[in-house]
């Protein structure tokens, strides 16, 4: 016990998407806001209809080829990110790194993923899906890897902010919902799970195409992960101790 609440674990992973459906990057610090992190999800692909680029079809959202194998990372490489106005560089799947603002992006985009697109800020409107953070923890992707021992989980496949390593093999994170956690200098407001889709199953990062992985989510509404809000702002690295509160 601690004044501090219960310490439940520690920061293993720190992770931002600069651009929103690509793979992102892993800086030393993470800043967490309480529009979230800096940065995050800052940009998006755009069609030429208006809908922002993802690994499935919706109302809002338009699936394009080949995102997973692009990156982005923030042009102070990863060292702080503070600044909402900080730039970034999207990498394409031939190696090439473009500044996202380059005049040049979207040709090369539009030769990658088959139709016209551009990147855009997402400043015009909601790029959180439901809140501004997005943890789990490693217990919950060894419960997730026992669902399915056939299939490769990684937690990139989740797309968190925060990876906290905690003991066990079960999905600690469930019942933090409804309450606080002090992460880092942060203080983070647990507000519901996260609702997967088909992101979860695409190959990326060489872990493959997993179907199941999505099945087994199935007797809990799909849900793995939580979402948070940032009560107190602050920064968590890897190490910094995690704590409920009481």
């Amino acid at each position: 016990m601690s004044g501090r609440g219960t310490r439940v674990g520690t920061v293993e992973v720190c992770a931002r998407y600069p651009v929103k459906s690509v793979q992102g990057e892993r800086p030393e610090r993470l800043v967490l806001e309480p529009g979230g992190v800096p940065g995050d999800r800052a940009w998006a692909l755009r069609t030429e209809d208006g809908k922002r680029g993802s690994g499935k079809n919706t109302w809002r959202w338009a699936r394009l080829d080949h995102m997973l194998e692009m990156s982005a990372r923030l042009l102070d490489g990863g060292h702080g990110g503070d600044s909402v106005d900080a730039e970034a560089l999207l990498r394409l799947p031939d190696g090439r790194e473009f500044d996202v603002a380059s005049p040049e992006l979207p040709a090369a985009l539009t030769e990658v993923v088959g139709r016209p697109v551009t990147v855009t800020p997402t400043e015009e409107g909601p790029h959180h899906d439901a809140a501004p953070v997005h943890l789990i923890t490693s217990a919950t992707l060894r419960w997730w890897s026992a669902q399915a021992p056939d299939e490769h989980v990684g937690w990139q496949r989740a797309r968190p902010n925060l990876v906290i390593d905690v003991d066990g093999e079960d999905r600690a994170e469930d019942g933090w919902i409804g309450r606080q956690l002090r992460v880092g200098t942060a203080l983070l407001g647990v507000t519901g799970p996260t609702i997967r889709c088909v992101m979860v199953t695409q190959d990326q990062l060489g872990l493959g195409r997993s179907p199941a992985l999505l099945k087994v989510l199935a007797p809990y509404e799909l849900a793995l992960g939580v979402y948070a809000a940032v009560l107190e702002p602050g920064a968590a690295m890897p190490g910094d101790e995690v704590y409920l509160l009481d």
